[in-house]
């Protein structure tokens, strides 16, 4: 399955230079409500939420202002899923930033089918105001609070994941499925010319035995026409042993090539509705 490509939108990602002391800034003097504790708690939290998306293999954009979210929103670059911020306050935007996150999911791009990239509101803020939560839900995003912890990494993480598999498109599903029982198949039929060589080398063998077996009786040498019989019957076990493998590959083969015609046809029904 291809990698899955995700936008992150959040202020409170660190920069690690300079522009820090001025988030910084800008936070704690639009949110008075906030101590320099809280401060390093969120960007710490938040260097770790980015840090377990990597580490899981996520192809990650990272936005730490309005104008960086709504330029990769804007781009070219095809998200699997957006990740937004709902306050903004580390921002140099406009003062209302404290529920910009609302005006970044309103920009979000539809298909022609009305469809939008799955959008995760990832906000402290849920925590406390049940209203924002209905909000963001109505709007077409999934509310996640905002803890700062390992089980909130962790549940973004799956969230992410969740979203992912679900923005699947029926044939993307279908190939993803055929993939599986592709590989499957072809591991079967590597498995059955193997098997159907070593049958072709021992067939040889057990050949060459009898022949000199049948030289060795006609010039009355007992002992060595008793040596290629026990040859031969030891060399016939062992062809036994690589027909019944490949037999087996056989039926392998044979399950994986249904487990794919099962796999269409549960498909089917979903395709026409």
């Amino acid at each position: 399955m291809k990698q899955i490509s995700v936008l992150f939108a959040d202020d409170e990602i660190p920069y690690d230079n300079d522009r820090d002391a001025q988030t910084k800034e800008r936070l704690l003097q639009r949110d008075k409500s906030l101590t320099e504790a809280d401060y390093k708690k969120g960007r710490d939290g938040m260097r770790r939420a980015c840090r377990v998306l990597k580490e899981a293999g996520m192809d990650l954009t990272v936005a730490h202002t309005l104008s960086e979210a709504k330029r990769a929103i804007s781009s070219s670059k095809s998200f699997d899923v957006v990740i937004l911020d709902l306050g903004w306050n580390g921002d140099p935007g406009p003062d209302w930033s404290d529920i910009a996150g609302w005006d970044l999911v309103k920009s979000m791009p539809t298909t022609e089918a009305g469809d939008r990239v799955p959008i995760i509101m990832y906000s402290y803020k849920f925590d406390t105001t049940e209203s924002l939560a209905r909000t963001a839900a109505e709007l077409g995003a999934l509310p996640l609070p905002k803890t700062y912890t390992e089980g909130s990494h962790q549940t973004l993480l799956c969230a992410v994941r969740f979203l992912a598999m679900r923005a699947l498109s029926r044939s993307e599903q279908l190939y993803s499925l055929f993939s599986d029982s592709q590989r499957a198949y072809k591991q079967r039929e590597r498995e059955l010319r193997l098997a159907a060589l070593l049958c072709l080398v021992l067939i040889g063998v057990v050949g060459l035995v009898l022949i000199s077996s049948a030289v060795a009786l006609a010039f009355g040498r007992t002992n060595q026409a008793i040596f290629g019989a026990i040859a031969s019957v030891l060399v016939g076990t062992l062809l036994t042993f690589a027909s019944n493998h490949a037999r087996s590959a056989a039926q392998r083969s044979e399950a994986a090539m249904k487990e794919a015609r099962e796999n269409l046809a549960s498909e089917k029904p979903a395709q026409a509705a």
